[in-house]
């Protein structure tokens, strides 16, 4: 965009903030076995042109990756569904033990970082590209991958970021 990026830090501090109110999403919805019996992945049919777009020069190391690791292959999807839905009881104990959005962005408040994308000048459609599209770039199994494997990820990734 031709302007320097913001510190990397401060983008991971507000990426914690939007993370965990993923996290408090996912606890909210108070999904149960029906749910997670039926769950279909967040496929798009665009998804390789969105990649291009995306991440632009980088995005050949992406679609690589995805050879690789098979995140968005449907026959994963049903292999990780049978481990997420044996493990629910713990991904649910892991989620109330996180902290909150709020205490985080409070402590990043009380050291002067910036707990907002607008204040490092990220616009909410460049945030909703973020959220989409961050799981592709590692093959590590996080709440991004979890919630796209529910099909929650885009209705979770437009809430956060206020273009629901």
């Amino acid at each position: 965009e031709g302007r320097p990026p913001a510190l990397h830090g401060a983008k991971v501090g507000i990426a914690t903030g939007l993370v965990l109110e993923m996290y408090e999403c996912l606890q909210e919805a108070n999904i149960g076995q029906e749910f997670l019996l039926s769950a279909k992945p967040g496929v798009q049919p665009d998804w390789e042109e969105e990649i291009r777009r995306v991440f632009r020069q980088g995005s050949g190391e992406v679609l690589a990756l995805e050879q690789q690791a098979g995140k968005n292959d449907l026959n994963a999807h049903k292999l990780r569904m049978e481990k997420v839905i044996a493990r629910w009881d713990q991904i649910q104990e892991v989620l109330q033990q996180a902290p909150s959005a709020g205490q985080v962005r409070k402590l990043l408040e009380e050291v002067g970082g910036p707990t907002q994308p607008e204040q490092v000048e990220l616009s909410p459609e460049t945030v909703l590209d973020s959220i989409k599209y961050a799981k592709e770039i590692r093959a590590r199994y996080t709440v991004l991958q979890l919630l796209w494997d529910l099909g929650l990820l885009q209705t979770y990734a437009k809430r956060i970021v206020g273009l629901e």
